[in-house]
């Protein structure tokens, strides 16, 4: 079997695991204590991942990333499927914890092995690949979570997503790659980690890591309160998600033939934080949804092209790479949830909106001079 095949069998777990989430949200806002369960389901999810990220990528770089990924299928697609059987909130806040460490060991292989899978050559076409099929699977699998948890149950979306992850470590098993040997040892690999870490491009990547889901959950954060003033709060809200997606989505399929390099990565950041903060300088309008287009053609961008310098690094610290990347992902969402209702008390949405884009924005400029002042002018940025 082709790996390329695989890449669609991952976007159909990545749609059914949509529709669970919106499955397990709607069961825990039935339950007694629903903003307590809530608030716990999404902390067990960002800290589990947080706990076991850097652990992923030592596994991913000492063992075989296929096995791991195997084995992290499995275990999640049994821990879905224990819900069925005990309903209790609080077990599902347990699931959702673990659910965040096996989905971070499974990530952190997989996109550390997407170099040895396709080819370095490949790297933009198949990053634009995963952008638009993640697009895509969210425009289809938020709503269709939301019809048959309203009109079934929660519980048909659990068997689904429970059967798509061991589906998709059946494929895995039929799909084969020759992985490098690990012929560093421990000590050797953290030596070479640490070069890998003293060059200003890694250590801007892992940098941006943390300070681009700052400034992105602050849009995310807003887009629902926005919508809730309008009539149909709900409608505006699925539309304006579906708008992000779909930029994502056609920006994906012009980027797949461009080529990747530093310049364009802060290009693309700039341009993110440009456009979020132009998203709430006036009311909801129709403009608004046209500049949401545009926040998900950056967001595709930004995304493609991080993962793709990433990539490029060493194999034999690739793993712990992206598995410190995760860590910094998982604390910029927790920090920037927790920092934008402060903001938002303290001046309002769209001050506290504009504070956290700058943070992305200033980031780039400092990197920016900093390569401009570390390096001859004849190779400056």
């Amino acid at each position: 079997m082709k790996p390329i095949y695989y890449l669609y069998t991952k976007a159909l777990s990545d749609f059914s695991s949509r529709m669970q989430f919106i499955g397990l949200t709607s069961a825990l806002l039935m339950s007694t204590y629903p903003e307590l369960y809530m608030m716990l389901f999404f902390l067990g999810r960002q800290i589990g991942g947080m706990m076991s990220s850097y652990l992923a990528g030592i596994v991913a770089d000492r063992f075989s990333k296929r096995l791991t990924m195997i084995i992290s299928e499995i275990a999640s697609g049994i821990a879905v499927l224990s819900l069925i059987f005990i309903e209790h909130p609080l077990f599902i806040v347990i699931v959702a914890f673990l659910l965040g460490i096996t989905y971070t060991f499974f990530d952190v292989s997989f996109r550390a092995s997407i170099p040895t899978i396709f080819g370095e050559e490949r790297l933009t076409e198949i990053n634009s690949l995963l952008v638009r099929l993640g697009a895509t699977m969210s425009i289809v699998g938020f709503p269709a979570g939301g019809l048959i948890s309203t009109f079934f149950s929660y519980k048909y979306l659990l068997v689904f997503d429970g059967l798509m992850y061991i589906g998709s470590a059946i494929v895995l098993l039929n799909i084969h790659w020759s992985e490098p040997t690990k012929s560093l040892q421990p000590v050797e690999q953290k030596q070479t980690l640490r070069n890998v870490l003293q060059s200003g491009m890694y250590m801007f990547l892992l940098t941006v890591g943390f300070v681009y889901p700052f400034a992105a959950s602050a849009y995310q954060y807003a887009l629902p309160l926005i919508a809730s003033i309008e009539e149909y709060g709900d409608l505006y809200n699925g539309m304006m998600w579906s708008t992000v997606a779909v930029g994502s989505f056609l920006c994906s399929l012009i980027i797949k033939k461009q080529d990747v390099n530093e310049r364009r990565y802060i290009v693309s950041l700039l341009l993110f934080g440009t456009f979020v903060s132009l998203t709430f300088i006036y009311d909801l309008t129709l403009a608004t949804f046209l500049v949401l287009f545009l926040v998900g053609a950056a967001e595709a961008l930004v995304q493609v092209c991080h993962y793709t310098l990433l990539q490029r690094s060493d194999e034999h610290v690739r793993g712990r790479l992206f598995g410190l990347n995760t860590l910094a992902t998982r604390c910029g969402f927790l920090a920037g949830f927790g920092a934008i209702p402060l903001l938002e008390k303290m001046t309002s949405l769209s001050h506290g909106i504009w504070l956290m884009q700058s943070m992305l924005v200033i980031c780039c400029l400092v990197h920016m001079w900093r390569k401009y002042h570390s390096t001859p002018k004849s190779e400056t940025f």
